[in-house]
């Protein structure tokens, strides 16, 4: 997400983007919509929202403000062994859970947002879990405010946005894959070039597994051609500098 807003924003721009399982690529789905009451994200139970009071509409507009959070962890004695301790942890996953993180995102709380876009994509169809991307966004950017549709990649793709390579395991849960296929399929149609590797039957986070250097890091493997791509992107252009 981090990427692809400083690609559309950032002066300068960056040479060129990895994306891993990222998000941003299509944020007008169930997943941020929908009110989830089984397990959804990686397998994780369900939160108890009343363990995060302070962190909801409208109490967490007391909080102090913090540019850092420590990570914290329970020790393995809890009733979820390793389970953060430090509940801004979990933020994002609680407010996919309850379907507001766009309220969250862009502060627009009342009206909700979350509200609005869900009421009208339900209307239409498109909250299914497993749908693939389609269709123009236009209709349903007319629904955010205008002061807040720079926070979405989606709907700020244009020409001059730099290479990117996103990769993305097709059992993703916590960033479902649609997302960069809607990435790739916006960037092609604007004219700027993309790479997509689709990962089967990996979830976010592949690359943290023990297996992932000997799966993807050989030579020719998917790390390589990463690194190749972003290192053709910088040389190409320290190339042209010196000419």
């Amino acid at each position: 997400m981090c990427a692809y807003l400083a690609a559309i924003h950032a002066t300068p721009r960056p040479k060129a983007v990895l994306s891993l399982y990222g998000m941003g690529g299509d944020m007008l789905t169930w997943q941020y919509l929908t009110v989830k009451t089984e397990p959804f994200f990686r397998g994780r139970e369900i939160l108890h929202t009343a363990d995060f009071s302070d962190f909801l509409y409208p109490a967490y507009r007391d909080l102090p403000s913090t540019s850092d959070s420590a990570l914290a962890y329970h020790p393995t004695t809890h009733r979820i062994p390793g389970y953060p301790s430090n509940p801004r942890q979990l933020l994002g996953r609680l407010y996919l859970q309850l379907g507001v993180f766009l309220d969250y995102f862009t502060g627009a709380h009342e009206p909700s947002l979350s509200d609005a876009l869900r009421n009208l994509l339900s209307a239409d169809g498109r909250l299914v879990r497993d749908a693939d991307p389609e269709g123009d966004d236009a209709k349903y950017a007319n629904y955010i405010p205008a002061e807040h549709r720079h926070l979405f990649p989606q709907l700020n793709i244009n020409s001059d946005l730099p290479p990117m390579f996103l990769i993305h395991g097709s059992a993703d849960t916590a960033v479902f894959v649609r997302e960069s296929k809607a990435m790739y399929a916006r960037l092609e149609n604007a004219g700027v070039r993309a790479e997509l590797k689709i990962l089967e039957g990996k979830e976010h986070n592949f690359d943290y597994e023990a297996s992932a250097e000997q799966e993807f890091g050989q030579p020719g493997g998917l790390f390589e051609q990463a690194m190749d791509f972003l290192v053709g992107r910088l040389c190409r252009d320290t190339a042209r500098i010196e000419k």
